[in-house]
């Protein structure tokens, strides 16, 4: 017996994933409402050649859409995968961010680029205080 479906797949790379929502990180996460006035994803390959990482945007959303109160304010999900190392696409997923462009509502972007960038979470110090 093989195992089943999968047992033989090949697990290659490493991929980590941001959550982008319509809330103000700095009022607690309040959800933000209204019109995206400006949508612009960022593009599917960020850096060149060996140091490049593949970007993936799972969106539900396009310029002008109306974020409502009534739905869970979710945005987009984007993913940075990286055949190196999670470091590499932790920087790649930052870069992906500072290139994804978003006017009209109050969203997480800044909030998640931080993390991102925080030492502790690079090193995978990341305890259930690390957010409070």
């Amino acid at each position: 017996e093989d195992g089943g479906e999968g047992a033989n797949v090949r697990y290659t790379g490493h991929a980590i994933e941001a959550r982008i929502y319509a809330e103000d990180p700095f009022r607690g996460f309040l959800p933000s409402t209204g019109p995206l006035v400006k949508y612009v994803e960022p593009p599917p390959v960020v850096g060149e050649g060996e140091d490049s990482c593949h970007i993936r945007i799972d969106a539900g959303v396009v310029p002008g859409y109306n974020v409502s109160p009534f739905y869970d304010p979710i945005l987009s999900k984007v993913i940075s995968y990286s055949a190196r190392s999670r470091g590499h696409a932790i920087r790649g997923l930052g870069s992906a961010l500072d290139q994804y462009l978003l006017k009209g509502v109050q969203h997480n972007v800044p909030f998640v680029r931080d993390v991102l960038r925080n030492r502790d979470f690079v090193k995978g110090y990341t305890p259930t205080s690390f957010i409070g």
